[in-house]
């Protein structure tokens, strides 16, 4: 289960939203979900979710945040398409606001500025991140590997 928050001057950017699956000694319990409590109580400072890639880690619990909050959701194409069909799956009353996001492309939540970075891993469009704020830069690597022949073509970007 993957998810992130990051707290800076009132704002809050979320990174991930993954489901885990639990081993044999959960018997019954098909998924565990993270806990939402504190973003529900910080809902007000909360300016998005970032998802790095498309793997039920990482995605699978964007259903039950979008079910108790409704920040933007930004993901690259592929992750945005899974994201879509997860959230068919789940018959939300609301229509989520699915937003795109590039490598090579920043953007802005609150203080916080976003830089997409293209990586390579076992699924396509996936996407590290470089996030500026007012303290430093923190890398948010995600899941990677250096792949020198993706099915994609696209190479990790090493600069």
């Amino acid at each position: 289960m993957n998810m992130m928050a990051l707290r800076c001057r009132g704002d809050i950017v979320v990174i991930d939203a993954g489901v885990l699956f639990p081993g044999h000694e959960l018997l019954g319990v098909d998924v565990i979900v993270p806990e939402l409590e504190w973003l529900v109580d910080h809902r007000d400072e909360l300016r998005g979710l970032v998802c790095t890639h498309g793997h039920e880690d990482h995605i699978g619990a964007v259903p039950y945040v979008l079910s108790e909050l409704n920040p933007p959701v930004y993901a690259t194409g592929f992750t945005e398409a899974l994201i879509r069909r997860k959230l068919e799956e789940h018959r939300l009353p609301e229509k989520p606001d699915l937003r795109r996001m590039r490598p090579g492309q920043p953007f802005e939540l609150g203080c916080f500025k976003v830089h997409p970075i293209h990586v390579t891993h076992s699924t396509v469009d996936c996407a590290a991140l470089a996030i500026e704020t007012p303290l430093g830069t923190v890398i948010h690597t995600a899941d990677f590997k250096i792949d020198q022949s993706p099915v994609d073509g696209k190479l990790f970007d090493l600069h």
